[in-house]
């Protein structure tokens, strides 16, 4: 499981690359990674702060499983 209470965003993202990509994010995709979290929270404003937030994250973790990384096999 990659979300532990009270992580903050960098954290989350820090830990979904190491767990589904088994890589550090570089800063460019930690950036990029955090403004998408970032943009989907504020699009589902008409949510609970804690349902847009699991929801921003569960939309990360989707985008990472079609990262090339991921589904390649090298």
């Amino acid at each position: 499981e990659i979300e532990l209470p009270g992580q903050s965003d960098d954290q989350f993202i820090f830990a979904a690359f190491q767990l589904m990509l088994a890589i550090q994010p570089t800063s460019e995709e930690q950036a990029v990674c955090l403004d998408a979290i970032r943009e989907t929270r504020a699009a589902l404003k008409n949510r609970t702060k804690q349902q847009a937030q699991q929801r921003a994250r569960e939309n990360l973790v989707h985008a990472l499983l079609n990262h090339n990384d991921f589904i390649t096999i090298r």
